[in-house]
């Protein structure tokens, strides 16, 4: 009963130091945080940035993707399917406004956690480049990029799960033919100054609290010109051009080092006791 005993203790202060915290991290301009999903979608942009009218369709910008309501209530659309049906997602917010754009956000990686990047959704985005880009720079300085779907692998690879193991600190950029040509940051600093875009978020992030393991759905809008779109009607934008998922594989953590001592002393008492019990 003793061995019983002192192996139940070992193992479960192995538990014990692998609960610390863990997980990806947004990081935002100051004061900012996330907000209740809207209990009701305006498509005014008052309530939040990313709920706007969409050119797509009636009812259709990135809540009601994310929801399976509206538009993209289930068949409705032939990408309806796609739909996560979130029930209570939270969103980031700058939290200054009252739109809330955060024109600065970057994540802090996890390196104890495999991730990965699901498109659930290329409604236009088939002539878009998605990447990511390690952040920590300043305005002026080349940034370093890493390509992560080409122009057209957003129809033809929807659901294709990609290993997603990032730097310490980085954002996420999409290149498009929009404009002429942008390439859009979710530090909006990076943008072309031309049509204000300093000044437009294009990457929307929400976060699903019921998930298993973390979870996080991020929105793009690819058009050009805030407020002032060239292809007209969606405000600031409705942020369905492209949907992706970035997910923890699992929520098993790799044990830190003080865990793997404990492992060692504790199989070492272990080996101790039966050599004396036998003995």
């Amino acid at each position: 009963m003793r061995l019983a005993k002192f192996t139940f203790l070992a193992l479960g202060a192995i538990a014990f130091t692998g609960a610390a915290a863990h997980g990806e991290t947004l990081i935002g301009s100051t004061g900012a945080g996330y907000l209740p999903f809207p209990t009701m979608l305006t498509q005014n942009g008052t309530m939040a940035f990313w709920d706007d009218p969409s050119i797509d369709g009636s009812m259709k910008n990135i809540g009601y993707f994310l929801t399976g309501t509206g538009g993209w209530a289930p068949g409705l659309d032939p990408l309806s399917s796609q739909s996560p049906h979130l029930t209570a997602p939270q969103w980031w917010s700058s939290g200054g406004t009252s739109t809330g754009a955060d024109l600065s956000q970057i994540f802090q990686h996890d390196s104890t956690t495999q991730y990965q990047i699901t498109v659930i959704l290329g409604n236009t985005s088939q002539l878009n480049t998605l990447g990511y880009y390690d952040a920590g720079g300043a305005p002026g300085v080349p940034l370093t990029t890493h390509q992560l779907f080409t122009a057209g692998e957003f129809t033809t690879g929807l659901n294709t799960v990609l290993p997603f193991s990032p730097g310490n600190f980085y954002g996420f950029y999409l290149s498009t033919p929009q404009g002429g040509g942008n390439t859009f940051y979710s530090e909006a600093r990076y943008n072309a100054s031309a049509a204000d875009e300093q000044n437009h978020q294009h990457f929307v992030v929400f976060q699903d609290t019921t998930a298993s393991v973390q979870t996080f759905y991020i929105g793009v809008e690819d058009g050009v010109g805030k407020n002032n779109f060239q292809d007209g009607g969606e405000g600031y934008g409705d942020f369905n051009d492209l949907v992706f998922k970035l997910s923890a594989i699992s929520n098993s953590q790799t044990p830190e080092p003080a865990a793997y001592i404990l492992v060692g002393a504790g199989l070492a008492s272990i080996g101790l006791l039966r050599r004396r019990r036998r003995a």
